[in-house]
């Protein structure tokens, strides 16, 4: 006797975070819409992006009333992509700053992170772009034996991880 099941699942959020501070009515360079950020108010001028998605089947298997046997194959997947609005463009250099918005791939871009004590920051305050897809297959299986009021159990389980992983650094 066979107990089959199985699931699907799958999920995506899209969040627009807009800056704390906009930006000045004439910055005297070029800039995105916002100046800066504010990590109390979780609002970091960025988009983010994240799907994910869940599989499953498993299997109860009844040899006799006294042994049966799990089996279980799992997937499962998380894409992240949150980058800056301003990523596009090159404040820094205008600033007068080179060398900060040309790291490649082109996930640099904006307001350089400036943070006088005291005072809101300016640029961007956590470490973004933040590229990450992270995956994981997972095999597992369970033998359980009933002898009076005893039972043993047995299994392995093997878990593969995948991670792929690309953040600016702070």
């Amino acid at each position: 006797k066979n107990n089959l099941f199985a699931r699907v699942s799958r999920g995506y959020n899209f969040t627009d975070l807009p800056g704390a501070l906009p930006k000045p009515a004439n910055p005297g360079f070029t800039m995105g819409n916002f100046a800066g950020g504010d990590t109390a108010q979780l609002a970091d001028a960025a988009d983010f992006q994240l799907t994910t998605w869940g599989a499953v089947i498993s299997d109860t298997h009844i040899f006799r009333p006294n042994l049966l046997m799990d089996t279980r194959i799992g997937f499962s997947r998380f894409d992240l992509f949150a980058v800056p609005k301003d990523m596009n463009i090159n404040s820094a250099k205008e600033l007068g700053i080179p060398g900060v918005n040309e790291a490649l791939p082109p996930f640099s871009g904006g307001l350089p992170a400036i943070r006088p004590t005291g005072f809101a920051f300016l640029g961007a305050n956590t470490p973004i772009p933040s590229i990450s897809t992270n995956t994981n297959y997972q095999v597992s299986g369970n033998l359980t034996y009933l002898k009076g009021r005893h039972s043993i159990k047995t299994g392995w389980q093997t878990i593969r991880r995948h991670l792929n992983f690309f953040e600016s650094q702070d």
